[in-house]
């Protein structure tokens, strides 16, 4: 978990915070054995010419690599379960890498249950053929949401959202056949 600076982790969280942080990655590859959380005011970013990797491991513990709106351990969704609460956030430059993850194996790249003033932005997902991995869901609600430049490598699903408020601008899905793709529902 991103956690110094007390950003609104947390169910008990009401929705605001007094200490945004920008947190860097530095190129390479970045080995993920377990969710990384992140709390309101947090903008991830990567290298802009030369996109770090955060790439899970085959024994990776759990089914979201990075989580903009993650539980507690009672099962409560943090800001009080209210996803509308989840503000200004961002992720850019980044790879996220589920390859080593089995295909049998449900595993989703960011959970984006967020609302205003928040972005995925130039960003890679690598995931298996025929696999139960997923590039970006809703898990939690939200609305209102942008995202651009997003390329997905393979998988039979890119994204869900259980709203209709987003935006979304020159994203890509590649490896997947004309007929797989018109199988999507709900899905961008």
């Amino acid at each position: 978990m991103l956690a110094a600076g007390n950003r609104c982790e947390g169910s008990q969280c009401q929705g605001s915070t007094k200490t945004p942080a920008l947190v860097y990655f530095p190129p390479g590859i970045y080995k993920i054995a377990r969710t990384i959380e992140f709390g309101m005011y947090t903008q991830l970013a990567g290298d802009a010419l030369d996109w770090p990797t955060l790439k899970a491991t085959s024994d990776f513990g759990a089914n979201v690599v990075l989580d903009g709106f993650p539980q507690d351990d009672d099962g409560k969704r943090w800001n009080n379960d209210h996803a509308e609460l989840n503000f200004h956030k961002s992720v850019r430059h980044l790879k996220i890498d589920v390859t080593a993850v089995p295909s049998n194996t449900a595993v989703t790249c960011v959970n984006w249950a967020v609302a205003q003033a928040t972005s995925l932005n130039q960003m890679v997902f690598q995931m298996n053929d025929n696999s139960q991995h997923l590039g970006v869901a809703m898990y939690g609600g939200g609305s209102g949401i942008f995202m651009g430049d997003l390329v997905s490598w393979h998988s039979s699903c890119y994204v869900i959202f259980p709203t209709p408020k987003f935006i979304s601008s020159s994203s890509a899905v590649i490896g997947l056949s004309p007929s797989e793709i018109s199988n999507f529902t709900s899905v961008i």
